[in-house]
This record gives C-alpha cells, structure tokens and sequence, in this order.
C-alpha cells in the first residue's frame, strides 16, 4: 500500500508521512497559528488505555488513509533524511473519504 515503515510506533500513536498542508475547500480552516495539518498514514501503534476515559482506545485510521490532525501535540522525526511525524490517536480531528 506505498511506503514501508521505517520504525514501529508505540501504542496510540500513528507515524505519518508529512503532507503539505493545503487548505482543501472542503474544509474550513481557522484564523490562528494553529492550523490543522495533514498526513498519510504509514504505521499505527497497538490500543492504548486512556485513564482519563478509563477504557481501550484504538487506532481512528488505517494504513494508507488521509487524516487531518490537530496542529499541536504530536512529535516531527527524522528517520533516513525523511521528516515524519508521531501523532496520538486523540489529536485526529478527521479521516479523508476515498
């Protein structure tokens, strides 16, 4: 399904390949700095228990969807000269359609 991932991710995180961050008509975007961004996704960790929600949490998206992620809270890396991108799944705000 393309890329083959360079590293596991821990659980509830998903590693991403950085999508340059358009502004899709589709969607509305906010007047402030913190813009949502986009990536594919490349690698999803295992569930994860949430305590603040006291139940499992698993992956919102697949390997090879589209997600739009809130513009704050996740960790850039890189791997191989390749800027990626460690997202907890709670900070997904939407998984494009195919």
């Amino acid at each position: 399904m393309g890329k083959k991932s360079p590293i596991t991710p821990a659980k509830g995180y998903l590693l991403l390949e950085i999508l340059e961050n358009e502004s899709p008509e589709s969607i509305a975007m906010p007047a402030s700095d913190q813009v949502p961004q986009r990536g594919k996704v490349i690698a999803v960790g295992g569930a994860t228990w949430y305590e603040t929600i006291h139940e499992v949490f698993r992956s919102p998206a697949k390997v090879g969807q589209i997600v739009v992620h809130s513009g704050v809270g996740y960790e850039d890396v890189r791997i191989k000269g390749e800027k990626l991108r460690l997202l907890p799944f709670g900070k997904v705000l939407g998984i494009f359609n195919d």
